[in-house]
């Protein structure tokens, strides 16, 4: 007879999850795209915020910082800045340097 195993217990970190989602679609081009979940599931709507909060971040750094191009990408969590550029331009259309002119609070 088989000894019962035990299986341990998994939890996804859903924050994470909708980050790395967001990223991935960024990073590859994908210039509109969504969040899809279920309705009245709360790690579905945590999902969602992290998703939300990739692009969210960076503009927020762009338009309340002075931090240079190459430091806005890093503390985006992009890997390059040219990926952050590429990025932010295919989401709102506008450079980092365009987009900071624009909607830069002084």
């Amino acid at each position: 007879m088989l000894a019962r195993a035990v299986v341990p217990m998994v939890r996804v970190d859903d924050p994470a999850a909708g980050r790395l989602g967001a990223e991935h679609l960024v990073e590859r081009g994908f210039r509109h795209f969504a969040f899809y979940g279920f309705a009245d599931y709360s790690f579905s709507d945590v999902r969602c915020d992290g998703f939300t909060e990739v692009i969210r971040r960076a503009e927020r750094i762009l338009s309340d910082t002075d931090l240079a191009i190459p430091e806005a990408a890093r503390a985006s969590g992009f890997r390059s800045p040219s990926h952050f550029s590429s990025a932010l331009r295919r989401v709102t259309g506008l450079t980092p340097n365009a987009y900071r002119q624009k909607y830069h609070m002084r």
